[in-house]
């Protein structure tokens, strides 16, 4: 940040050679909540890898995407492509396939 107003290499509208305004406390607070959410969910989630099985844990790890969608629809009006709508749905049927019985492990019992 130093270096860019030193060097007078600021650029406007750049994200990286932009000066960056100061943040509010408020924004300190949000940001430094969110950071203890995600140490937090990340301590949850590499402890389900180590007690379940992770073929399990991999699809529900990755659940969070369709979520994600949902709140980009919900807050941003913004509707999914046909490629965006067969990765959830590739996603959602993981979960099942994944949540159903194994055939051969029926078998053998």
């Amino acid at each position: 940040m130093c270096g860019i107003e030193f060097f007078n290499l600021e650029q406007d509208g750049s994200f990286v050679l932009g000066v960056w305004r100061e943040l509010e406390l408020y924004s300190i607070v949000i940001i430094a909540g969110l950071a203890a959410l995600l140490a937090v969910i990340t301590t949850l989630v590499s402890n389900a890898y180590r007690l379940a099985p992770s073929s399990q844990i991999g699809v529900f790890d990755n659940s969070y995407l369709v979520f994600g969608v949902v709140w980009s629809v919900v807050l941003f009006s913004d509707v999914p492509d046909q490629i965006e709508s067969l990765g959830i749905v590739l996603i959602l049927m993981s979960a099942i396939l994944v949540c159903t019985p194994n055939a051969t492990a029926d078998r053998e019992k």
